[in-house]
């Protein structure tokens, strides 16, 4: 990575134009000699996103969120937008980002965009051989190869260890070393939960993943809002690799007969693949584009953004590597901007903290995991130790990483070959899906939880179990908690749910006519302060009754009115912020 330590976006542009303007020379190179190139562009100005925190829904969150940074591209590209059709050339709008892929320039549309004043940079993109349609159009892109402008890197392919095809797996060993399948016992599965896989694509019909594709429907299949490519705009997933769909069965996967791959197996998923071909390679703007489709799901050619459909989770096994060859992603800052949307729209981003611990510390240098807003995951082998390969931080722009552990080597799960095919394969790539898989076991059991990732991740972290190593990476002990190597330790999804409902609530008729008894006892071994109960009715100002502190054990009856139209809330002080539990009416 170029830079140790991240400078902020305005730094980094403010010193691309000190040396070559806004655009880069790479974007110089690309249409060098006559050629034509692919660009991507990004205007000036970012919206203020902020009001999102105030926003008490998940559906609320999202949709601001995808309306001010819509509203935001339209208004600041409005000019550019413009130009680009008079000289006749084709984009697309990457509203995440506040930028546009542009289809085909030459020098002279090179020139015509450094002369502009409403650009902050100008780089080459991923160049995609095959003939685009006009901006908005309503048909399918064909499937595509795509050539990069630099060599390509070692392939995702190398990374992963596969053997022969499986049979009678059972639960897979990190499912059940996350205690997934102790909270299925109590009927939290992920059901209601929407994960988007962001990978290398998906084998759809896979038998232990088209069960839970959000796009299934009987028999019949909607790919339109469920699935997205901006490689190839295929109309159905599909993945050349394997990655995308070995990650997303570690998520969700279970195939009705005794094949338990995946920790969520009642969540639902979508899938956009962001990285191209058997090698698995992307770019800043495929990365982005994805994002986006999490945020807000689309038609097969990006038409009809829908923050109704977004998902709950994103799930990102794979790293911003400019050494792979992946346009853009020397810029360390290039996805900050899109992942802290996702966080503000109430999105969990999990991603992979990399492969490169057998270099010791330092060396988790690629965003996702390198960001403050996503959920870094490294990994640990069946032994219950680090695994070796697993990344080491700090991140190069500041703060412990990785977050957190789980399960990463020898991880059986879906495979290509055919629908019932199977593999085994290692990785931090591995062991992020296993967390976005709790994360869903979590929301199922506390819907409450929707959209407040600051204390999903706040559970998530304090109730891993604590891993102590011997080594020491940037400053901070081995047997610290959180450590560099460890993060806060393993992920624990029976601990999770036990934070997230760590009260048993019933309601009990009182002798007095039109009252009822809310009985609050705490099952947790902490003490929970700031408990207050709130009615709500159709009408009028909602009433509060503070109840307090209530310690472990302890059990507390509030006397409530009992009318109907009522609703009742529950909220304390959680691990991170307030937790506000909906209760139904009393009977």
């Amino acid at each position: 990575m170029a830079l140790a330590v991240f400078a902020g976006r305005g730094a980094l542009i403010r010193g691309a134009r000190a040396e070559i303007g806004v655009v880069t020379a790479r974007a110089r190179a690309a249409v060098d000699g006559g050629k034509r190139a692919d660009l991507y562009v990004i205007a000036a100005g970012w919206p203020d996103l902020g009001a999102a925190l105030s926003l008490t829904s998940k559906e609320a969150r999202t949709r601001f969120v995808v309306e001010r940074l819509r509203g935001f591209a339209d208004t600041a590209q409005n000019s550019l937008r413009q130009g680009l059709r008079e000289r006749g050339l084709i984009y697309q709008v990457v509203w995440i980002d506040n930028a546009l892929r542009v289809r085909q320039a030459s020098a002279l549309d090179l020139d015509w965009l450094a002369a502009r004043s409403d650009l902050v940079l100008v780089d080459a993109d991923a160049q995609l051989q095959v003939a685009a349609p006009p901006p908005r159009v309503g048909v399918v892109w064909h499937a595509a190869e795509v050539h990069w402008l630099a060599p390509y890197g070692p392939a995702f392919a190398d990374l992963l260890r596969a053997r022969a095809q499986l049979e009678d797996i059972g639960v897979a060993w990190g499912v059940a070393r996350t205690g997934a399948p102790a909270l299925w016992a109590r009927g939290f599965t992920g059901q209601g939960v929407v994960i988007a896989n962001l990978d290398t694509g998906v084998r759809w019909d896979h038998a232990a993943l088209s069960p839970r594709y959000r796009g299934w429907f009987a028999g019949w299949a909607r790919h339109a809002g469920n699935w997205f490519d901006p490689v190839g705009y295929t109309d159905a997933p599909e993945d050349l690799s394997g990655h995308g769909t070995h990650t997303a069965g570690t998520m969700i996967g279970d195939d009705g007969r005794g094949n338990q791959i995946g920790v969520a197996p009642g969540a639902a998923w979508i899938g956009c693949r962001n990285m191209s071909g058997a090698q698995g390679i992307g770019a800043v703007s495929l990365y982005l584009m994805c994002f986006q489709f999490a945020l807000a799901p689309t038609g097969l050619t990006g038409e009809n953004p829908d923050p109704g459909l977004a998902a709950d989770i994103t799930s990102n096994s794979w790293a911003c590597d400019p050494g792979f060859g992946e346009a853009g992603c020397d810029r360390p800052d290039a996805l900050r901007r899109a992942v802290d949307a996702l966080r503000l729209a109430g999105i969990l981003v999990v991603a992979s903290n990399g492969n490169s611990g057998a270099g010791g510390c330092n060396t988790v240098t690629h965003a996702p995991a390198t960001l403050p807003g996503s959920l870094a995951v490294g990994a640990f082998q069946t032994a219950g130790e680090v695994a070796r390969f697993s990344s080491r931080g700090p991140s190069p722009i500041g703060g412990i990483k990785p977050d957190i552990v789980a399960p990463g080597v020898d991880i059986p799960s879906a495979a290509i070959g055919n629908q019932n095919a199977y593999r085994i394969a290692s990785g931090t790539s591995m062991a992020a899906p296993h967390v976005a898989g709790v994360a869903a076991l979590l929301l199922s059991a506390a819907p409450y939880l929707r959209g407040n990732v600051v204390e999903i991740e706040a559970i998530l972290r304090q109730t891993a179990r604590p891993m102590s190593v011997s080594e020491t990476c940037g400053a901070t002990a081995g047997d610290a908690r959180p450590n560099n190597t460890t993060g806060y330790g393993a992920i624990d999804a029976v601990a999770a749910v036990a934070e997230a409902l760590p009260f048993d609530l019933r309601f009990a008729p009182t002798d007095g006519a039109g009252g009822q008894d809310l009985i609050l006892t705490n099952t947790s071994a902490a003490p929970r302060p700031g408990v207050t109960v709130v009615i709500k009715s159709q009408t009028g100002v909602p009433l509060t009754r503070t109840v307090g502190e209530i310690g472990p054990g302890q059990a507390v009856t509030v006397s409530v009115p009992l009318a109907s139209g009522q609703a009742y809330e529950l909220a304390y002080q959680g691990l991170a912020s307030a937790r506000i539990v909906a209760l139904l009416s009393p009977p």
